[in-house]
């Protein structure tokens, strides 16, 4: 996906303004009465991120151009309104990137299913039964061999069902047989000699 940010800063008649468009599957939407931004994600309707706007500042949409206009004469309303827009250029220039962790399955038996139909992740791990769990519609699974990529735009999210599953299989602290992250280093301790 490309975005493309242009941004304009000018004075006129003791009001500040800023204009930027963009070029993302995103749904942009403003409530007047608690000053937010809200954007949706197109392809992931669960995932959606805000950002609230300080007082005095007005938002208008014309031919997919967003306007921010601040007509507020206080110092401090001028310093808020620089901020929004700094900060709003660096949130959808991040908004949009993939966040991904990637667990090595190490061990013989185990074994990790993916079921994309119904969002649902098997897994064999060397108990007596096998496990299920269901996959956040916000994140998508790959699996390559003995590689599971875990992926999407919310970092918290991938962290946390990432651990979860590492989770239910811990590496072995004498043959490493187990779910490891991918680059991770443990030293493995000794096995005692008869």
């Amino acid at each position: 996906m490309q975005m493309s940010n242009t941004t304009k800063k000018f004075n006129c008649n003791q009001s500040q303004e800023f204009q930027f468009f963009f070029k993302v599957s995103l749904h942009f939407s403003y409530i007047q009465n608690q000053k937010f931004l809200i954007f949706q994600n197109n392809i992931y309707f669960n995932n959606f991120k805000f950002i609230k706007l300080p007082q005095g500042i007005f938002v208008e949409k014309t031919n997919g151009i967003y306007s921010f206009k601040n007509f507020s004469l206080q110092e401090n309303h001028k310093a808020l309104f620089l901020n929004l827009q700094t900060n709003l250029i660096r949130f959808l220039q991040s908004y949009n990137k993939k966040f991904k962790k990637q667990l090595i399955i190490k061990g013989l038996g185990l074994r990790i299913r993916s079921i994309p139909e119904i969002n649902l992740l098997e897994l064999k791990l060397g108990f007596s039964n096998l496990l299920y769990l269901s996959i956040p519609r916000t994140l998508k699974i790959f699996k390559n061999k003995n590689l599971l990529t875990i992926e999407g735009f919310d970092p918290v999210l991938v962290g946390n069902f990432s651990f979860l599953i590492r989770s239910l299989r811990y590496p072995d602290s004498y043959q490493g047989k187990g779910l490891w992250y991918k680059n991770e280093i443990k030293k493995l301790k000794p096995v005692k000699k008869v």
